[in-house]
């Protein structure tokens, strides 16, 4: 049995990855931009590694699902955040004050 070791980048859109012919499955890492998600291990068929089968991997393992929603998370609602405040690091909770002033007359 031959493997062949490749990586994907779930921050793209995922398409199936071709000329895999002589290898019986595939050892994918999985990055969403340049953090590592997880790997999986999946079958070639006809020479490819189909997009169906890295997701259905993905699915199969509860923490990479949970690493992979922490990422997304994480690069598209906290660090656009961080960059508008010039932060690198995530900043202290603040909770909002509204004062109210009232006047008799």
């Amino acid at each position: 049995m031959t493997t062949r070791v490749l990586q994907m980048d779930l921050a793209l859109a995922p398409s199936d990855i071709g000329g895999l012919s002589g290898y019986d499955s595939a050892r994918v890492l999985l990055r969403y931009g340049r953090r590592v998600v997880s790997e999986v291990s999946v079958p070639i068929e006809d020479g490819v590694v189909t997009r169906a089968a890295v997701t259905a991997a993905l699915n199969e393992d509860r923490a990479a699902r949970a690493r992979l929603s922490e990422r997304i998370v994480e690069e598209h609602l906290i660090r656009p955040v961080l960059r508008r405040r010039g932060r690198s690091s995530f900043a202290r909770a603040t909770v909002p004050s509204c004062f109210v002033v009232a006047s008799s007359r």
